[in-house]
């Protein structure tokens, strides 16, 4: 069916854990470093402001570009041949 609408499916490779409430930041932040991969898509949610994602993202962000990870949109990601 997406073929048929012209438009290309993805899935994620690393699921954060924050979809449960108050999941500790911690956690969150393990979760995505223990799983992630060259080329991975990471899941989290933005949804609940109340809860502890936005937190994770302010330490996760730096680890992984000091560790030599980009981000991009997934137009870009695409358009790169990933």
């Amino acid at each position: 069916m997406a073929k048929q609408l012209d438009i290309t499916a993805v899935s994620f490779q690393v699921l954060s854990g924050d979809a449960v409430a108050f999941t500790p930041v911690d956690e969150i932040v393990e979760n995505v470093l223990k799983n992630i991969k060259p080329g991975a898509i990471v899941i989290m949610h933005f949804n609940h402001p109340q809860w502890f994602v936005a937190q994770a993202m302010k330490k996760i962000v730096p680890i992984l570009r000091k560790q030599g990870y980009e981000f991009v949109k997934l137009n870009d990601f695409k358009l790169r041949g990933k």
